[in-house]
């Protein structure tokens, strides 16, 4: 490799590198979102779409106990931890009719590997663990569908808008007493609005 490197011509070098940093700021920095209408939507190729029956497991939060907010915040951190290391995806779903918001967790194992079942039982685990007192219903195959293609509706049939939000969380050990749930405050600002969220993770 480091001898086709040498023979190549040092402009072609340059070039490849300039755009590999220009890519690798529009990732980072997320500036390809402005120019999002212009480029044209890709389908998923068949091996990369997901099995709703069999790689994906979603559980509606029906009570959740929290001691405090510092616990909760060290809970939910070692809760994510066990799920990423075992090589799950853990997504939150937010939904409101504009009465009543539901939350929903849910977990995704890798493409065509049939985890759903075992990622389901490891996210139980972990939640109970974690939050003890807490209870969670799962969502049967059929309804799992329902619930993820409704992420592709809206009412009155207008198209969805996509928001995306980045940040690396980051929280000094001496402001922990001080945490406040963000999610908490997401929840009471949009009530009364029919909206759905899908928070990954």
């Amino acid at each position: 490799m480091a001898t086709q490197l040498m023979s190549r011509n040092p402009n072609q070098i340059r070039q490849t590198a300039l755009a590999t940093l220009t890519n690798g700021q529009q990732l980072l920095n997320k500036s390809y979102l402005a120019t999002l209408a212009q480029n044209a939507p890709m389908l998923l190729t068949q091996s990369a779409q997901i099995s709703y029956g069999t790689d994906v497991r979603i559980c509606k939060v029906e009570r959740i106990v929290l001691e405090n907010k510092q616990s909760a915040l060290e809970s939910l951190t070692a809760a994510y931890t066990a799920l990423g290391s075992a090589g799950y995806a853990v997504f939150l779903l937010l939904k409101s009719n504009g009465t009543e918001s539901d939350v929903f967790l849910g977990v995704r194992g890798q493409q065509k590997q049939m985890a759903g079942a075992e990622a389901g039982k490891l996210l139980e685990q972990v939640f109970k663990g974690h939050f003890s007192g807490s209870q969670l219903s799962y969502i049967n195959g059929n309804d799992v569908e329902r619930l993820m293609f409704g992420l592709r509706q809206t009412e009155n049939s207008l198209t969805p808008s996509v928001s995306a939000v980045s940040g690396v969380p980051s929280l000094p050990v001496d402001a922990r007493e001080h945490f406040m749930q963000g999610l908490e405050h997401f929840i009471d600002a949009a009530e009364g609005k029919p909206y759905q969220a899908l928070i990954l993770s």
